[in-house]
């Protein structure tokens, strides 16, 4: 018995093809960024954080990419200049952020050396803070406020100043009003590091005028810019504009349209063949 190899015409085969790219560049292309970034990030106490944070349910393009929380046993952490700080709590509408650092908990001598310091474009020091240096491995002729294993004696300066006659300097912020009492009251001084300093980040108007756009804020990396991502899955620096009287259903039908169009054609190409 003869058996017969179907081949399909190449109508036919220019009709399949064009379905699929219809149907799978909006699948794959058109990344739904609007409603992904829509997430809020959420870890323990600290919840329903947007823009300009990113992480844990926030992908990457929803927020500024050195703005990234990272969730730890319901703990919060956020590096900032390569230092790991604890997230104490965040208000939103004040844009502020409460941290500590990481290494602060076991006190002055578990500080790694490396001065507190803030990403000026993102973030600046809220009102009634100012720095204090602690200094380790100081001569033996200094009088010293702490000592501590394998590095000696160290003391507290006001102001932010390098380790001078002394090994290693660490700058740190804290309440001005009470470094007068650090001196005489080491306990406290330790107690107000670990108590950690209160940041704001800068506001991005941009994000503010998509909001009220009915947007989702945004980051694009191609542009080190915010962008604004719309609910018709357009997005770029500018707010999302009024939204066309069209609906859904015209696309649907518009599809529609497409697909009987093609078929009529497909189906009148094979009976002139035949």
């Amino acid at each position: 018995m003869n058996s017969q190899v179907f081949f399909p015409s190449p109508s036919l085969v220019l009709f399949f093809i064009t379905i699929l790219v219809l149907v799978q560049i909006p699948m794959f292309l058109c990344y739904d960024w609007y409603s992904s970034c829509k997430n809020q990030y959420s870890c323990g106490y600290i919840t329903d954080i947007g823009y300009p944070f990113w992480g844990d349910g926030r992908v990457s393009g929803c927020g500024n990419p050195s703005l990234y929380l990272s969730c730890e046993h319901n703990t919060t952490f956020i590096d900032i200049n390569n230092v790991k700080y604890l997230v104490l709590g965040v208000n939103t509408t004040t844009n502020s952020l409460k941290i500590a650092r990481n290494d602060s908990w076991g006190g002055v001598c578990s500080l790694n050396h490396v001065n507190t310091t803030l990403d000026s474009n993102l973030f600046v020091y809220s009102p009634g803070y100012g720095d204090i240096t602690l200094v380790y491995g100081c001569p033996s002729v200094m009088p010293g406020l702490f000592n501590c294993n394998g590095i000696g004696s160290g003391y507290m300066l006001p102001g932010a100043h390098g380790p001078d006659k002394c090994k290693v300097s660490v700058v740190f912020p804290v309440l001005q009003g009470e470094i007068q009492f650090y001196t005489e009251n080491m306990p406290k001084m330790e107690e107000d590091i670990k108590e950690g300093f209160v940041v704001n980040w800068i506001e991005d108007k941009s994000c503010s005028d998509c909001i009220q756009s009915k947007g989702v804020c945004g980051y694009d990396v191609n542009t080190n810019q915010s962008t604004c991502y719309c609910s018709d899955q357009t997005h770029g620096p500018k707010p999302c504009p009024s939204p066309p009287p069209s609906n859904k259903s015209d696309q649907y039908h518009h599809h529609i349209i497409i697909f009987s169009t093609i078929a009529r054609v497909v189906i009148a190409s094979e009976r002139k063949s035949f």
